[in-house]
């Protein structure tokens, strides 16, 4: 039997997110490979690391109990450290 599955709107946003996130650092990581150097490959590999710390905290504050509106904020202040991240990232290869 199979189940209908619902995403709630708070596990949709999330999902948003964290799509967003991904292109944001596959872009990052394209620019890290088209610019080269000694430390590429950690900068890469930070990049893709933080990207699932995001996908990780967003899941976990999907299944939390806060309310939809603390959930909602949890998610931005996630989002903006990511991006916060990987917008130091960008300042090492500049």
């Amino acid at each position: 039997m199979e189940e209908n599955k619902v995403m709630t709107e708070e596990m949709e946003i999330g999902a948003k997110i964290i799509g967003n996130a991904i292109i944001e650092a596959a872009k990052i990581c394209n620019q890290i490979t088209e610019i080269g150097g000694e430390n590429s490959k950690e900068l890469v590999n930070l990049v893709l690391g933080r990207c699932e710390v995001l996908k990780a905290e967003i899941l976990a504050i999907c299944c939390c109990e806060a309310n939809y509106n603390q959930k909602l904020d949890m998610m931005q202040t996630e989002k903006n450290a990511a991006y916060d991240y990987f917008n130091s990232i960008l300042a090492q290869i500049s």
